[in-house]
């Protein structure tokens, strides 16, 4: 175990537990879109899990990179605003600016992902 930097993650154990962390949340993600009638409801998780992926991959791009693939997080993308599109739940008040940082979230994710191929992720 080393310290090799300034940065909170540049360490060993730290840099490795950074990546846990992204897996954790893809993992997370997985739960939700393998459940479609949860993908009804706007309050199911999956767009916190899109923003606290957005927050490590904009704080560590580089480190980011391997773990975020574009085609994955087109994905997401498409299943997101396809099944938003039938749901109800989200009031209207707040659905502009919900619908907008949703796809400003995905659209950073895709700048810093990689074109790893589908059968990679």
């Amino acid at each position: 175990m080393a310290i090799f930097g300034v940065n909170p993650i540049e360490g060993s154990n730290n840099s490795v537990m950074f990546g846990r962390i992204i897996v954790d949340i893809k993992k997370t993600l997985k739960k939700i879109v393998d459940n479609p009638s949860a993908l009804n409801d706007p309050d199911n998780g999956f767009v916190a899990c899109i923003y606290a992926l957005r927050v490590l991959a904009e704080a560590e791009p580089e480190r980011a990179h391997s773990s975020i693939y574009k085609g994955q997080v087109e994905e997401w993308e498409k299943l997101f605003f396809e099944s938003l599109d039938k749901s109800r739940k989200l009031p209207a008040k707040y659905r502009e600016g919900f619908l907008q940082s949703a796809k400003d979230n995905f659209g950073i994710l895709k700048s810093i992902g990689s074109d790893m191929p589908r059968d990679m992720w």
